[in-house]
């Protein structure tokens, strides 16, 4: 026969029975409260929510699965970097785990593959979670394709902008309320100024005088409003203050001046005008007769 064993002991029996059968009540009820609270996402979350545990999915809601075109069930148990693209999955593990880590909290974006071979961008978090009484982790991502690739297209367009007015070889201003917003490198060559230098200052340190940049300012504006265009030819002013000619043709942005937000492009014309000037004294002392028509109309004639 066994040894009898004492009321002390059938005590600390009974005690440690009801303990298990608490832990037992415990784990079950918050099993079945986690089960609740992911059913509760998965209904009114529009976002993607999923659980990985040892890198695999142990919930996924409809939204996230919509994302890769699978059912939720095809998710289950499949490994989440199998639908990183391979050229991103590197990155997304470094970032994940610095986000768990706590060193990041902004999402970080990929490239995923889904199910047909669609390429889709996910801007993801992730956040370290028990599930099931196991350690896990918990991801939000929301589907910004269409977001990345209106950022590519803007990028494109601007590296073409960007290279067309390099193209230019006369200085390339726009205007803000007579403040520079962008300048192209061309501004280098005729005022002797890096575009960086410009950007957010006024148009008066490309003219001589004060009066001269009000009369530009008072020609321009007052012309643009009734046109889109207009040109004319003006004194302006380099770095080192030596004053040039320039041939200056203004266009507003948009049907009108609101904001007065033009583009302007400089023309140095000093050569030109040295040039004219050259021909004028050499036909005046000319014997025979010379002239110079343009559009039909006579420009020049000498004695």
């Amino acid at each position: 026969m066994g040894r009898v064993k004492s009321r002390e002991q059938l005590i600390t029996e009974l005690a440690d029975l009801r303990k298990q059968i608490d832990e037992m009540k415990r784990s079950e009820t918050d099993c079945l409260f986690e089960e609740g609270l992911y059913r509760s996402l998965e209904r009114s979350s529009r976002a993607g929510i999923y659980v990985l545990q040892n890198g695999k999915f142990r919930f996924v809601n409809e939204h996230a699965a919509r994302y890769w075109g699978y059912n939720r069930n095809e998710l289950l148990g499949m490994a989440s970097m199998s639908l990183v693209h391979p050229d991103d999955r590197e990155r997304v593990r470094k970032n994940a785990i610095a986000m768990l880590k706590g060193k990041r909290s902004h999402p970080y974006e990929f490239m995923t593959i889904g199910k047909n071979g669609d390429l889709r961008w996910i801007a993801e978090t992730v956040t370290p979670i028990h599930y099931q009484r196991k350690r896990a982790v918990l991801g939000n991502s929301m589907d910004v394709t269409r977001q990345v690739k209106a950022r590519t297209k803007l990028a494109e367009l601007e590296a073409l902008e960007a290279s067309i007015l390099d193209a230019i070889p006369h200085a390339v201003i726009g205007l803000k309320n007579r403040r520079i917003i962008f300048a192209n490198n061309g501004v280098e060559s005729v005022f002797g100024r890096k575009a960086s230098e410009l950007i957010g200052r006024s148009t008066r340190l490309l003219y001589p005088t004060e009066e001269g940049f009000k009369e530009i300012a008072k020609v321009l504006y007052s012309n643009l409003a009734r046109q889109r265009t207009f040109s004319l030819e003006f004194t302006c002013r380099r770095r080192d203050g030596s004053p040039f000619e320039a041939l200056i043709s203004a266009s507003r942005i948009g049907e009108t001046l609101q904001e007065k937000r033009i583009v302007i492009t400089y023309e140095d014309i000093t050569d030109r005008r040295r040039a004219e000037e050259s021909y004028k004294l050499f036909a005046s002392s000319a014997q025979a007769g010379v002239y110079v028509v343009q559009d039909g109309t006579f420009q020049y004639v000498n004695h």
